[in-house]
């Protein structure tokens, strides 16, 4: 095993930092969906906002199914680095370029721009944030399994509210300080948690992801055609319906209060 010893015990603030990536990610999907979307579908498709803010909320969808796949390749990669942490640093750093690439594309009005880098960046966060999530059941006993999990959704709902908080407390800020506020949180998140989460050195990596893209599609056939993946393919196709259905029903409510002009669409 490439991991250190399972940890039966472990401290509230060693769960707070092994758990912290959950702060980020809050912030970035509660601030996303409820301010950044519908405020950037305005600026860049003003005569079209209804349907653009689906369109985008369906990409951020079909970007969460690259999470399970993400997943279980860091459950089978091997590295000097641990096995969780390159997908964590790679997600992130994926996720910050993007972030950076929707700040652009906005200021600038460049609507595909912001679409790729809106889905390139949401693959990335949630390939960082399935690592994370198995770095619990890796690192503590099964013991603390559920005090870990309330440490997680503490971190996700903190983040959530300290990204509402900034546009409550200052809602003269610029929109685009929304991006600047993901990158730092960015900065200070994933190190904390790759520090905490001290995983063991392993071998080189395993030849099944040596063969890069082509390993990456005979997995996805794999799982779309193999018994044993048949609970994996069960997760990935409820996100997808959840996702779908949620994109749906912005969309709708969206379509209802612009072109048709209903004062209530709730």
């Amino acid at each position: 095993d490439n991991l250190r010893p399972i940890n039966p015990n472990p401290s509230n603030w060693y769960l707070f930092g092994l758990t912290f990536f959950n702060f980020y990610y809050g912030m970035v999907t509660t601030t996303f969906g409820m301010i950044l979307l519908p405020a950037e579908s305005e600026i860049l498709w003003p005569h079209a906002d209804s349907l653009w803010l689906g369109v985008s909320l369906l990409t951020i969808g079909v970007s969460q199914a690259f999470s399970p796949f993400a997943g279980h390749w860091s459950d089978t990669t091997k590295s000097s680095f641990g096995r969780r942490r390159p997908f964590i640093i790679g997600g992130s750093v994926v996720m910050s370029v993007s972030t950076i690439g929707l700040y652009f594309a906005s200021a600038n009005q460049i609507p595909w721009l912001f679409l790729v880098s809106l889905f390139i960046g949401t693959c990335g966060l949630n390939a960082a944030n399935a690592a994370t999530n198995s770095l619990l059941p890796d690192m503590i006993g099964h013991e603390a399994t559920g005090h870990a999990s309330g440490m997680a959704a503490f971190n996700l709902l903190l983040g959530s509210i300290i990204s509402f908080l900034f546009v409550v407390i200052y809602p003269e800020w610029p929109l685009h300080s929304c991006y600047w506020q993901f990158l730092i949180a960015a900065v200070i998140c994933v190190p904390t948690v790759c520090l905490v989460a001290r995983e063991r050195p392993g071998s080189d990596f395993s030849p099944e992801h040596a063969r890069g893209v082509g390993g990456a599609f005979t997995k996805m056939k794999q799982v779309l055609t193999e018994p044993e993946y048949k609970d994996f393919l069960k997760v990935l196709v409820s996100r997808g319906y959840y996702n779908f259905a949620a994109s749906v029903a912005s969309f709708l409510m969206f379509l209802l209060r612009d072109p048709i002009g209903v004062t209530n669409p709730s």
